[in-house]
């Protein structure tokens, strides 16, 4: 394909401004093709799009539009080839990891194809000449913006909660990986009784494109998923607009504890598997390894055989296990920090060198740093590239106050035999998913948001209905009188 097009009102549609922007390979550094860039013309066609085909989907009945997600679930399934092949091409994943992913897509759409009739409200028991009850309605349009870690199952993830809930839905994907994104909205107005324009996807920059977006007073709600700085500035765009509620799916900086009766080969297969899987550009990886100190040279000998079996590799070989970064901006902030840990005088402990042949592509090995200065920002910035940071703790106090020290919140594991200390560290460490003698557990049924500087709001589960429908409260008299004043 030549050019990407924008895909408005059920057909792909070129930018009316005739903006555009080129998509390269992350693997070779290649131009894929170039982009449709959404400007306010595009902008303001996707949102008239999707308010008229948000008044015939909320006029269906809750089972019938369930009944279409599961169909949706079932072309994704069909058609998971030809979606993985697009997300390991944009964004470099390797291609067994993009067809795990399809199972993903397809089980948010089931879960919510499920859950679309039973959103109910509640009969509350008020005064005897009143009935009062809850119902939830949509927002009409929810604007969705995705990040380019994870193009299909990031995109899938809030297409099907925001339709199961009767809303309709704009997408913007991340401009480094947008082709996923439209191919699945061509994928679901394929499905029969799909309303044209039920999901937009216009492509372009978050600076231009996204704010747009955020800024519109036809948007009822809007749900993020990046980095905290940019997660910001759509909230201040939604609050100057129409005061519109947020989804904020941000950064995370998660710490990854293992006690000294973990069982550690576990641990480690967990700990390798959480920091470099998807080359470390997963915001719920463990990068901060925190360890009991009699266990270090156990867990650093552990590390390096495990690292020493990575094959670093083209996305579409099969085999590889780790591909390039996304991205060359991705890439040189990756280096950066890699550069900064030189000019600190730290030298990683262990460090996996990329194979010859492959410096076209954004690689990166995986790297592992120890004893890094107390105030060095590779202890607290989300990196989201493959290195790791590894400290030793002597008490359960230490370990507590090493994990909590940072302004993420998003995700925590925790290796130990002892339930006492799974429960009390659980409810200690200050993150909204925590993980015990496991790594990277999801499901459509589990919600998951973080605290603090990881953003606000939940996705997946019964959580999404709150997040996604607006609550309505109903008072009907029964008595056939009103007070007079006297």
């Amino acid at each position: 394909m030549s050019k990407s097009l924008l895909y408005i009102g059920g057909k792909y549609v070129d930018s009316l401004e005739g903006l555009t922007f080129k998509n390269f390979s992350p693997a070779n550094g290649s131009k894929i093709c170039d982009v449709s860039e959404a400007g306010a013309l595009d902008v303001e066609s996707a949102v008239k799009s999707g308010q008229i085909a948000h008044r015939v989907w909320k006029g269906m009945d809750p089972s019938s539009r369930g009944a279409v997600l599961i169909r949706i679930a079932d072309e994704i399934d069909k058609h998971g080839a030809e979606l993985a092949a697009l997300d390991s091409e944009d964004a470099g994943r390797p291609i067994l990891d993009c067809m795990e992913d399809i199972h993903a897509a397809s089980a948010m759409f089931r879960y919510f194809g499920g859950l679309a009739d039973k959103i109910s409200g509640h009969t509350l028991p008020v005064q005897n000449d009143k009935l009062c009850y809850t119902k939830r309605e949509p927002y009409g349009i929810v604007a969705a913006i995705t990040a380019w870690n994870y193009p299909l199952f990031n995109a899938a993830a809030k297409i099907a909660p925001i339709l199961a809930m009767g809303n309709s839905c704009i997408l913007k994907p991340a401009e480094e990986a947008p082709r996923t994104a439209l191919r699945l909205a061509e994928i679901i107005h394929a499905v029969d009784t799909v309303p044209d324009g039920l999901v937009n996807v216009i492509n372009g920059l978050g600076e231009t494109t996204g704010a747009l977006l955020a800024n519109h007073c036809g948007v009822g709600k809007i749900s993020f998923t990046g980095s905290t700085e940019t997660g910001r500035k759509i909230l201040h765009a939604a609050a100057d607009s129409n005061l519109k509620g947020a989804v904020l799916e941000l950064g995370g900086k998660g710490p990854f504890l293992i006690f000294a009766d973990a069982k550690l080969d576990m641990a480690l297969n967990a700990v390798t598997f959480s920091v470099f899987y998807n080359q470390g550009q997963t915001c719920t990886a463990g990068t901060r390894l925190i360890v009991d100190k009699s266990i270090r040279d156990l867990v650093v000998k552990g590390l390096e055989e495990r690292l020493g079996r990575v094959k670093i590799g083209l996305p579409q070989s099969e085999g590889t296990s780790v591909g390039p970064l996304a991205s060359k901006e991705q890439f040189e902030k990756v280096t950066h920090y890699l550069n900064l840990a030189t000019k600190e005088g730290v030298e990683p402990i262990i460090k996996i060198s990329v194979p010859e042949g492959l410096d076209k592509g954004y690689f990166v090995g995986p790297v592992v740093f120890e004893n890094l200065p107390a105030d060095s920002p590779m202890r607290f910035d989300e990196i989201f590239g493959p290195i790791l940071v590894l400290d030793t703790f002597s008490s359960e106090e230490d370990a507590l106050t090493m994990a909590n020290d940072t302004k993420f919140g998003l995700s925590a594991s925790i290796w130990t035999e002892s339930l006492t200390r799974m429960i009390s560290l659980s409810d200690e460490i200050q993150a909204g998913i925590v993980w015990c003698n496991t790594a990277f557990a999801e499901h459509p049924g589990a919600p998951a948001g973080g605290y603090g500087h990881s953003g606000f709001g939940r996705e997946y589960g019964t959580a999404a209905i709150e997040e996604y429908t607006k609550l309505k409260t109903v008072w009907i008299d029964k008595s056939g009188e009103f007070f007079a004043w006297p």
